[in-house]
């Protein structure tokens, strides 16, 4: 006798791996073909060839629980340090080159000293970009003011993610993701631009006893799929530029990474969002932006965890140019 529900798996298997092949044929096409020459009257370029930035930064992350039958939610948060850290980028090198530092040892002295290890790569191009993390943390605490400070702390949850989400920009010839999050171009123009991508997440939550969820103390989730979004710049009286950009993705997801085509898959959100708000003069920028990245973890009786994880930023950009700089210190010699 034919077995209907291991049918269904396997066509889902089977259509949901030619939809993804399908998918990065595409992003291989659009890789060769799609690179348009920047609109010099929407994007402009510095002169200065080296940026040098310093800058403040905070990890941020939350884990909200919320049981079948139940209104109210229990959020884990960490007990971090504010960072502070230096950067710099010259314009033949692909890659920023950055160093970062926590600054004191805990946000708040009345919690558990949080461990952490974070490290995000956000990589911006002309019609691709790149968001990847790494993030894990060990004790969280309990974000209720109601409970006694001794039963808040939770120093055996531990915490893993990892993500990737790459994108493509329909209209980079006009919209400047580097205008908005590196500052190494001009947007000159307001200008947005319509983004799709794909995303792979994992994420693992472990805990002896503090953390309890559906009668278990961990949780694991892996997530792949689409997302589609939209990013907007608005250049302001030539020396201010905001931006805005909200990703949505859907991900084919399990509680099992071995096998994941079973009866456990389910359908899951995420979301991506990131904004900015920055001055800019010829030689310098100052401002402020930040990432927040959200994820579902779905189960069939309602019951739900929610994971957000992000970075905010404050920022010093001190653009110069190199050559120049040598060629008069040869000409003083």
């Amino acid at each position: 006798m034919i077995n209907i529900h291991k049918l269904l798996i396997q066509s889902c298997k089977d259509i949901y791996n030619h939809f993804i092949k399908f998918l990065i044929c595409c992003f291989l096409l659009l890789i060769t073909t799609s690179f348009a020459q920047l609109d010099s009257t929407y994007i402009g370029k510095y002169e200065q060839n080296l940026s040098v930035k310093g800058f403040v930064y905070g990890n941020l992350l939350q884990i909200s629980t919320r049981e079948a039958n139940e209104t109210n939610q229990v959020d884990y948060i960490p007990n971090n340090p504010v960072c502070v850290g230096v950067g710099i980028m010259y314009e033949k090198f692909p890659f920023e080159i950055v160093f970062g530092h926590k600054v004191g040892v805990k946000e708040n002295d009345n919690y558990l000293k949080t461990e952490y290890f974070d490290l995000q790569l956000h990589k911006y191009g002309q019609n691709f970009s790149t968001d990847a993390f790494v993030q894990q943390y060990q004790g969280l605490y309990i974000d209720d003011q109601k409970l006694p400070i001794k039963e808040s702390n939770c120093p055996d949850i531990s915490v893993l993610q990892l993500g990737l989400v790459g994108q493509y920009l329909f209209n980079g010839e006009k919209f400047s993701n580097k205008a908005a999050f590196n500052q190494t171009e001009k947007q000159l123009k307001s200008a947005g631009s319509l983004l799709v991508g794909l995303g792979v997440y994992y994420f693992k939550i472990d805990s002896d006893s503090s953390f309890a969820f559906r009668a278990k103390n961990n949780i694991q989730s892996f997530q792949c799929g689409v997302n589609v979004g939209y990013a907007y710049n608005w250049a302001i009286k030539k020396s201010w530029l905001v931006c805005g950009s909200l990703t949505l993705g859907v991900n084919l997801g399990n509680h099992s990474v071995n096998p994941f085509f079973d009866k456990s898959l389910y359908l899951t959100p995420s979301i991506l969002e990131k904004s900015s708000v920055y001055y800019n003069h010829e030689n310098w920028s100052l401002g402020m932006s930040f990432v927040i990245n959200a994820m579902i973890l779905s189960y069939p009786d309602e019951s739900e965890v929610d994971l957000g994880s992000g970075r905010f930023y404050i920022t010093y950009v001190q653009r110069m140019d190199l050559k120049s700089n040598l060629s008069a210190k040869g000409k003083h010699k």
